[in-house]
């Protein structure tokens, strides 16, 4: 694949969120490892909360170890709809240090925790935003060669 379907293809591709709605949320950071914090315990919540105005403290917990469990305020579980909103607003959130997250579901509740094995600004980080971030957050904190070079790669993987 040319550089230059490399960019029809990536401006073509298009994230299929809703950004507009603005649902609230019901949201715990766990400790990964449960220990005990100097605050006394492992699980801070936020009851009734938009994603937007927890984005400094997400960005600090994940850099504490902490595990982000989030569900629909009225139902206790979450929707598929508000988890890929969920995911993509945490994507946005932390960008700048390149390193991906990780999402699960338990007991219906979706589970966001930072990938301790993954490198910043590298190819798995790559695929992770490439799924949640527009384009121009990508092109931003990867660059537009670095880019080149990870759709070569990931094309060449998907052909062997």
């Amino acid at each position: 694949m040319s550089d230059e379907n490399i960019w029809k293809f990536l401006l073509n591709k298009k994230i299929k969120i809703d950004r507009r709605k603005r649902h609230r949320f019901d949201v715990e950071f766990r400790q990964m490892d449960d220990e005990k914090t100097i605050w006394g315990n492992s699980v801070m919540k936020f009851k009734n909360c938009k994603i937007e105005e927890l984005h400094n403290n997400a960005y600090d917990y994940f850099h504490d170890g902490y595990e982000m469990w989030v569900s629909d305020t009225c139902s206790k579980t979450i929707s598929e709809e508000n988890a890929k909103y969920v995911i993509s607003e945490e994507a946005r959130n932390i960008i700048e240090d390149g390193y991906s997250l990780m999402h699960r579901k338990v007991h219906g509740k979706l589970v966001i925790s930072p990938d301790l094995n993954s490198t910043p600004f590298g190819i798995r980080a790559y695929r992770f935003y490439r799924d949640y971030c527009e384009l121009d957050d990508l092109v931003e904190c990867f660059g537009r060669r670095k880019i080149v070079q990870f759709e070569k790669k990931i094309n060449r993987l998907r052909r062997n």
